[in-house]
């Protein structure tokens, strides 16, 4: 009889440790999600806000508004992952013991990692596409490509030299002639694609 009570203890000690374990997942999710918006909005004020500010100078050459839009949506992300929830998206490490269901933790930590421990290198790699889509909106040239301007193919040295050409100018943007006016409308667009893909609840590991 005192065995089956210990047994019967055990199970609700481990019953209650899998739903706490259950709130902290959903817990890291719901603050997840919200770093994550901070994230993009960051990302969205800083590729095209920075270039903007240095701008108020005078105009910036093509390599400097890439350089400055991929400077700017990284420092944007980070920033705005931080605002939109204290302490930044977390992986596993969030998870934390409850002393039974140690499996079951190991579980969702790893969950947990697998879906959020390379955010900091995804918001790398997309600093360095809107410094890629900030060149190209600038005016910059690939190597390989024709260049109707010219009728010739755009060449190493010919991207070289075009850095240093204007890129981004205050003053044909608000005429609604700068190619930067694209370049905002891309990334409102990739804003909306973030928000459904961070938006959407990841089911924890059976």
């Amino acid at each position: 009889m005192a065995q089956a009570r210990a047994l019967a203890q055990l199970n609700v000690l481990r019953n209650e440790a899998n739903a706490d374990l259950q709130e902290q997942w959903d817990q890291l999710q719901a603050d997840n999600a919200k770093g994550m918006k901070g994230s993009s909005w960051g990302r969205l004020l800083g590729s095209i806000g920075a270039p903007l500010l240095m701008s108020l100078g005078g105009p910036l050459s093509i390599g400097m508004s890439a350089l400055v839009a991929g400077l700017g949506s990284r420092a944007g992300s980070e920033i705005g992952e931080h605002v939109g929830i204290e302490g930044g998206v977390q992986g596993g490490e969030a998870i934390e013991s409850v002393g039974f269901g140690a499996d079951r933790r190991h579980q969702i930590q790893s969950a947990a990692d697998e879906a959020y421990g390379d955010f900091g290198q995804q918001q790398t790699m997309n600093a360095l596409k809107d410094t890629f889509t900030a060149y190209t909106m600038a005016g910059g040239k690939m190597p390989g490509t024709f260049d109707k301007a010219t009728g010739t193919t755009v060449g190493f040295g010919d991207v070289m030299t075009g850095l240093g050409k204007e890129g981004l100018n205050i003053g044909k943007m608000l005429e609604g002639t700068s190619l930067w006016d694209k370049f905002s409308v891309g990334a409102q667009e990739r804003l909306s694609g973030d928000s459904v893909r961070y938006g959407s609840y990841i089911q924890p590991p059976v």
